[in-house]
Parts: C-alpha cells; structure tokens; sequence
C-alpha cells in the first residue's frame, strides 16, 4: 500500500518554498522558487511568474499525488507589494491544488509548527534549525518552512 503523501507550500514576497512528506515524515521533495525582485514588476511579469509557479506545483502533484496540500495563511504582510506577491503565491498553489482535485488546508504559521514541530512558539530560525537537524542537511529557508507546514498536514491527518 502507497504511503500517504502530503505537500506544504510556504508562499513568499521574494521566494516560496514548496514540500512533499509521507505520512512517516520521510522528505520526498522540495524546492525553493524565486519571486520577482525587481519591485517595479508588471503585470506581464506577474502573470509569467505565477504561470510557471502553478506549473511548478503541478509537477509536484502529478509526481508525488499527494492526498493533501497545506498552504499558509499568509497575514503578515508589511506594505502592499508584499500583501500582493503574498496573496499570488497562495492564490497559485490553491488553484493548482484546485485543478487536481487534492484537499487542501490553510494554516497559520504557529499552527503549522504547533502540528508539525509539536511547539507553536518556535521563531522562524528556530524551526528551520529543528527541520534540518531531523533530515541532517542544510535545507534552504522557504524548503524548510514548506516542510513544516507538510509534516503540520501528515499529523492532521493522524489526528
């Protein structure tokens, strides 16, 4: 019987991070994807990036069929280009998840490492420091994070 298999994506103003975990916590997949630098972007460059963002996730999902996605809730923005490029990234991953028919479940960052981590306090350097001593490599930040919030649905779902 196939494990199950959930991914996380921890969208970003500058990069997002995107996860696949079994059910066991075994780490399949994960990638950090870029985000427009250039602060004065347009929308043509928006609507490519976001374009090949949701290809980026429907590799994921084509490969690894996961039974659920978890997104962040994102609500942390500081001015309104990152609330936009925030907002998109989300918007992308629940439009893919969307399209293939996977469960979805938004959370919120401390939620996440409550359910993942097993402590909901833990600052962000803190977490990704836990993430990569479990898995004994230096994963990237936004890797990290989309991590927590797979290994957040895999205990949902053991719940």
């Amino acid at each position: 019987m196939e494990k199950l298999v959930v991914i996380g994506i921890d969208p970003g103003s500058y990069s997002a991070g995107i996860a696949a975990v079994e059910e066991d916590g075994e780490l399949r997949f994960s990638r950090t994807v870029k985000s427009l630098q250039n602060p004065n972007w347009s929308d043509l460059d928006l609507a490519e990036y976001m374009c090949s963002f949701m290809l980026d996730i429907d590799e994921v999902i084509e490969e690894y069929a996961p039974y659920l996605m978890v997104v962040e809730l994102t609500s942390v923005p500081t001015n309104m280009h990152t609330n936009k490029l925030l907002a998109y990234f989300e918007a992308a991953a629940l439009i893919s998840a969307g399209m293939y028919k996977v469960n979805v479940k938004r959370m919120r960052t401390s939620e996440a490492r409550k359910l993942g981590l097993g402590n909901g306090k833990l600052k962000k350097h803190e977490a990704i420091m836990k993430i990569r001593k479990r898995y004994g490599m230096n994963i990237p930040e936004d890797e990290a994070e989309a991590i927590v919030f797979a290994l957040a649905g895999v205990n949902s779902l053991l719940q």
